[in-house]
C-alpha cells in the first residue's frame, strides 16, 4: 500500500471515528441499524486492520448515521462540525443522486489516486513504444 493510501485511510478512519462520537453510538450498533452481518468490518477498521470500507457499507453507515457520504471520507473544517452536528438532528432520508454524485466524486479521486500511483510505469511503456513501435506490431492483423 502507499503512502498515499495510507493517508487517505488514516482520514477515512478518523472522519468514522469522530461521527460515531458524535453520534453517540457504538459500532456494533450502528452495523446492526445499517443491517450489516456484523460490526467486525468497522472494528477491523477503526483498528487499522483493514485500510478500507466498501462503497455499499459507506452507503449504509452514512444512511444510518444521517450524514453525507462525503462526511465518512474527508476531514472537515471547524464549519464541517457544525454541518455534520446539523445533519444528526435531520432525518436519515439518502438523497439518491447525491449519494450517486459521491460514489463518481470518490471514483475520480480513486482513479487519480492509482494514475499518480503507476505514472512512472506508463511513461516507461509509453517511451518504450514512442522509441521502439508497438511490440508483436507484426502479429497484428487490423
Amino acid at each position: 500500500m502507499s503512502d498515499l493510501e495510507d493517508v487517505e485511510a488514516d482520514r477515512r478512519r478518523a472522519a468514522l471515528k469522530r461521527v460515531l462520537e458524535q453520534s453517540g453510538r457504538s459500532p456494533a450498533a450502528v452495523a446492526r441499524e445499517a443491517g450489516l452481518a456484523n460490526a467486525n468490518t468497522i472494528y477491523n477498521f477503526l483498528k487499522g486492520r483493514s485500510n478500507s470500507l466498501s462503497v455499499p457499507t459507506c452507503e449504509k453507515l452514512a444512511a444510518v448515521l444521517g450524514i453525507s457520504l462525503s462526511a465518512l471520507t474527508e476531514i472537515p473544517s471547524r464549519q464541517g462540525f457544525a454541518e455534520t452536528q446539523r445533519n444528526f438532528s435531520s432525518p436519515a432520508a439518502p438523497d439518491v443522486a447525491a449519494l450517486q454524485s459521491e460514489i463518481r466524486r470518490l471514483r475520480g479521486i480513486a482513479e487519480q489516486a492509482w494514475q499518480e500511483a503507476n505514472r512512472s510505469a506508463m511513461d516507461s511503456s509509453n517511451s518504450f513504444v514512442e522509441r521502439h513501435g508497438l511490440p508483436l506490431r507484426r502479429h497484428r492483423m487490423f
